[in-house]
């Protein structure tokens, strides 16, 4: 069995990163980097963090999005949507 659970970026390194280990599939849903510059910042450093310590990163972002493709291991590409 593998635990898997959800959290907001902002709790990751307040606990949650202990859990993340070699081989673990990690799955991050990006902001658009048009509508939250700081935010999808602060995501890319995560992301760079969860591959420090040999996670698979699974990233969904927004189509187009280049400044993630080198941080994910799989990348799956929305199409861009208005915000609610």
């Amino acid at each position: 069995y593998m635990h898997a659970e959800g959290f907001a970026a902002g709790e990751l390194k307040h606990g949650p990163i202990a859990l993340i280990e070699d081989g673990l599939p990690v799955i991050v849903v990006m902001p658009s980097p048009k509508n939250s510059v700081t935010l999808h910042s602060k995501l890319l450093s995560n992301i760079r963090e969860i591959q420090a310590r040999g996670a698979v990163t699974i990233v969904i972002a927004e189509e187009g999005d280049e400044t993630v493709r080198p941080y994910a291991d799989h990348l799956i590409e929305m199409p861009a949507v208005s915000t609610l």
